[in-house]
């Protein structure tokens, strides 16, 4: 806008040199005509910048999704339990994946990812309160977990695809197993370092 400005009252100028040459009426009726402009041009300018454009319709649409995406996971995610509702999200996903929009596909995955690294964080404090992995409690707790949260835990940070899932999470999901039903012997150290590295890895 304020190029077009300067562009319009450059020629203004000129014109106003121009009739300079052809006398000094012609300056004053070309003095007239140069203030009116730039006054217009003013006006118009000022009312620009306090009614500026609305958004696209392409920027509405794009408004939604988000918004839509978010109240989706915050259906499917409970901030008690840390559970994730699969049967919710897969009934709803599919207006979201194939919307052709490529930016809300990559926002809702990432979104996943983030709860996976949530449930992370979740399962790393239950192991705070423990320092020997062979506690009885501890198993109960993590047995507790396994179905809401260890079972899918390479899908959700994974953003619904396991093969996504950084290799990190994995090994510590399959080390939260060993510990479950005591399949090998691991130490509470390892465990520990195992589930910081897949919260690293997560984020």
């Amino acid at each position: 806008m304020l190029s077009l400005i300067g562009s319009i009252l450059l020629i203004g100028l000129v014109v106003l040199i121009a009739l300079a040459l052809l006398g000094s009426g012609h300056v004053i009726l070309g003095l007239l005509v140069l203030g009116g402009l730039g006054a217009g041009l003013y006006y118009a300018h000022k009312d620009v910048k306090k009614n500026p454009p609305g958004p696209t319709p392409e920027q509405d649409l794009l408004a939604r999704l988000y918004s839509e995406v978010d109240a989706l996971l915050a259906q499917c995610f409970d901030e008690k339990t840390y559970e994730f509702n699969w049967d919710h999200y897969f009934r709803e996903r599919d207006a979201y994946l194939y919307c052709g929009k490529p930016v809300i596909v990559k926002y809702l995955k990432d979104s996943l990812k983030h709860l996976g690294y949530r449930q992370i964080l979740y399962l790393n404090s239950i192991l705070t309160r423990y320092n020997d992995v062979n506690s009885p409690q501890l198993r109960n707790e993590l047995k507790a977990n396994e179905n809401n949260i260890i079972l899918n835990l390479s899908s959700l940070c994974g953003g619904a695809e396991n093969t996504d899932c950084p290799a990190a999470v994995e090994t510590y999901r399959q080390a939260l197993y060993d510990v479950i039903y005591q399949r090998r012997s691991i130490s509470m150290q390892e465990l520990k370092q195992l589930g910081q590295a897949a919260q690293n890895a997560a984020m």
